[in-house]
């Protein structure tokens, strides 16, 4: 029994200085990889985000060429001049049209969320139809000449986008002033085509 206790007394615990020691590198281990982590979260996001605007512009694009092949419809743009259409999306309303709607350039046939006659006109309720995964964000459809040129959306958040419509061709935005997908509010905006940051124009 005495052996036993002496061979108690005999083993060490840590020093309060290897303890401080370890916490230390700990800390330093924090600091470099919580950063990166929080990075390769942030561009998982922006991918998923492009992804989608990738999706539902193939959609938007399906729509305006049968709205313009099926009932030789086309929307009214002036020269060069791009008209956006904007839904919010949410759980409780589905897919509506934020602001004025545009209307096609016979005149007659507008599109509304408030629920057109002739379905194949109503672009709200087609998009809601085809992109089922998306239930709440903001899109925004840039159109120009009869043809999607640019769609971007931000998910889960009803924040308005307001990408201008020369970033289309320019591929750059001022929306993003760091970092491609990211705006000045840090939130996450998919767009297709994938549009840079200004400063990566700059740099």
């Amino acid at each position: 029994m005495i052996k036993k206790l002496q061979a108690l007394k005999a083993k060490k615990g840590f020093t309060l200085v290897e303890l401080v020691v370890v916490i230390a590198i700990i800390g330093v281990l924090a600091a470099i990889l919580i950063p990166t982590l929080i990075g390769v979260v942030q561009d998982a996001n922006i991918t998923s985000a492009n992804s989608a605007a990738n999706t539902l512009r193939t959609l938007a694009t399906t729509f305006v060429t049968n709205a313009s092949n099926m009932h030789k419809a086309t929307l009214k743009t002036t020269d060069d001049d791009v008209v956006v259409v904007k839904f919010e999306v949410n759980q409780t309303d589905g897919w509506k049209l934020n602001g004025d709607a545009p209307e096609f350039g016979n005149g007659k046939v507008t599109w509304n969320a408030s629920g057109d006659p002739d379905k194949d006109f109503d672009f709200a309720t087609y998009m809601e139809d085809e992109a089922r995964d998306v239930k709440s964000g903001v899109v925004e459809i840039a159109i120009q000449k009869g043809a999607v040129v640019g769609l971007a959306v931000r998910l889960d958040s009803t924040d308005a986008i307001s990408i201008p419509g020369t970033d289309w061709e320019s591929g750059y935005t001022e929306v993003f002033p760091n970092k491609s997908g990211v705006d000045t509010n840090n939130q996450i905006i998919g767009t297709n085509p994938i549009l840079k940051s200004i400063k990566e124009k700059t740099s």
